[in-house]
């Protein structure tokens, strides 16, 4: 597998919380930072509607070039089989972090919001929370983007 995007130098974000990991490329990390500050001190002024705030955020998102923000969750097997919100699973989770490293990309821990660890996405918080959630759901070409290769492509490279 020959990869699409150069990873040497690339700083990536880790967190963990209910058994899932989570990942994202720091500069979306940092962009997502200054819009919850944004529309953080916007509320502060009396814009505290969801609808409003949703419209702000993907206004900003789009100002500053994120198309989506990317995070990518891996839970264990069991789990990985039965929720498909999920990137991936354990294994996959170890392989992709390795892969990183090896390309030379960074990997640092630095207290990520870990999607689908809560019950958000399954309602259990209310129908806000399940749509914020799962909004954290991640395509293939997302992936793609983020590493250079897709997910399914963990296994080939694994395996030489």
């Amino acid at each position: 597998m020959e990869p699409q995007r150069e990873l040497k130098g690339i700083k990536f974000i880790i967190g963990y919380n209910n058994g899932v990991n989570a990942i994202r490329e720091e500069i979306v990390t940092q962009d997502q930072k200054k819009i919850s500050r944004i529309v953080e001190k916007i509320s502060d002024h009396g814009v505290a509607r969801a609808a409003s705030r949703d419209r702000i955020v993907k206004e900003l998102q789009g100002i500053l070039g994120i198309v989506k923000p990317a995070t990518f969750t891996f839970c264990n097997n069991e789990r990985f089989k039965s929720s498909p919100w999920f990137t991936g699973n354990q294994d996959d989770w170890e392989d992709l972090i390795n892969l990183i490293q090896f390309r030379g990309g960074i990997v640092e821990d630095g207290g990520l919001y870990v999607p689908f660890s809560n019950g958000c996405e399954l309602g259990i918080h209310g129908d806000e929370a399940q749509l914020s959630e799962l909004k954290y759901v991640s395509s293939r070409e997302n992936f793609l983007k983020t590493f250079g290769f897709y997910p399914e492509d963990i296994f080939s490279e694994k395996e030489k």
